[in-house]
């Protein structure tokens, strides 16, 4: 998420998943099932240690830090 000061981040933070073989549909979709969002964009990688990490940037219609004081983050 973006620091103080900035506008409204869009993005929910970086996912670790256990599998590297994890395609970004699945990524999205597990996303939208576990908080209830839409994505705009799924952007992955996979680390040197093979943990697969993604980065979800929302849909211009959803705020992140609406979504994550819904799910408790803040």
């Amino acid at each position: 998420m973006q620091g103080e000061g900035g506008p409204p981040a869009k993005s929910l933070g970086e996912f670790h998943f256990d599998s590297q073989y994890t395609i970004r549909v699945q990524i999205k979709q597990a996303v939208k099932e576990l908080y209830d969002t839409d994505m705009a964009k799924v952007n992955t990688m996979i680390r040197p240690d093979e943990d697969k990490k993604a980065n979800v940037q929302l849909a211009p219609d959803y705020d992140a830090l609406d979504v994550a004081n819904k799910i408790g983050i803040i």
